[in-house]
């Protein structure tokens, strides 16, 4: 029977964006209560189609010990973490690597064009130009100049600790089976969010693997995962928290 904090949880699940698929006509599952005899409320999930062949209704707890079975399941083994680092790390330096070449031919870049932003006015004062070609002349380098400093701005990069950062996220994905027994509905909300590219199938006594995140797809070839990771964003982890 729901507790007067669980009840308060399961009706936000009632109304949420439904969370899994049913494995048998694939329609999202809804959360529900039926009252017992003494006036309790008592959780359930239930596929919502009238036509479909599956059983239409399922106890909250089966469904989350299931669900929980599941990430034991698709959770990293250390092997698979440890060598996924190795290939983050890797990435890692070669962009900021990239990052920093790439700062410093803007960085050079605009220091030149101060310098021919400087002798448009001495050409100017000497009367070298007239006021039509040195307007042109100046408006354009002074464009060019803003463009290369937001260019520069963008592209730097405070420098953190990587190592950390991807042990810490490491940690906390390891723990993701614990964490989820104690977690807030809203915080099971954002990890499912962290784990499935598509939501979870649920056939009734199991959950099947949709589209997930890379890092949890253990047998992944490491060669598409650097692949994947090489992004024209970079590749900052998400930290946990």
């Amino acid at each position: 029977m729901l507790s007067r904090s669980d009840w308060s949880s399961f009706r936000k699940a009632a109304s949420a964006t439904r969370t899994a698929i049913c494995g048998y006509c694939g329609r999202p599952l809804t959360a529900s209560f039926s009252t017992g005899r003494w006036g309790g409320k008592f959780a359930y999930y239930h596929c919502y189609n009238k036509e479909c062949s599956a059983k239409k209704s399922i106890q909250r707890k089966q469904i989350e010990d299931n669900f929980a079975d599941y990430l034991k399941d698709i959770t990293p083994k250390e092997p698979f973490l440890k060598t996924l680092k190795a290939v983050i790390l890797d990435v890692w330096e070669q962009k900021y690597k990239q990052i920093n070449e790439d700062g410093a031919r803007v960085a050079e870049r605009l220091e030149k064009l101060k310098g021919e932003k400087l002798q448009l006015i001495e050409m100017k004062k000497k009367e070298l130009l007239s006021d039509d070609d040195f307007k042109e002349a100046f408006e354009k380098t002074k464009k060019e100049i803003i463009d290369r400093q937001l260019e520069l701005d963008d592209n730097k990069f405070e420098e953190f600790d990587i190592d950390e950062a991807v042990t810490r996220v490491f940690d906390f994905i390891k723990t993701i089976p614990e964490y989820w027994k104690d977690a807030t509905y809203e915080q099971k909300i954002k990890v499912q969010g962290l784990i499935f590219i598509e939501k979870p199938i649920y056939h009734y006594n199991k959950f099947q693997t949709p589209k997930i995140s890379l890092i949890f797809v253990n047998k992944k070839d490491l060669a598409t995962a650097k692949s994947s990771l090489v992004t024209p964003g970079g590749i900052e982890p998400p930290l946990p928290g």
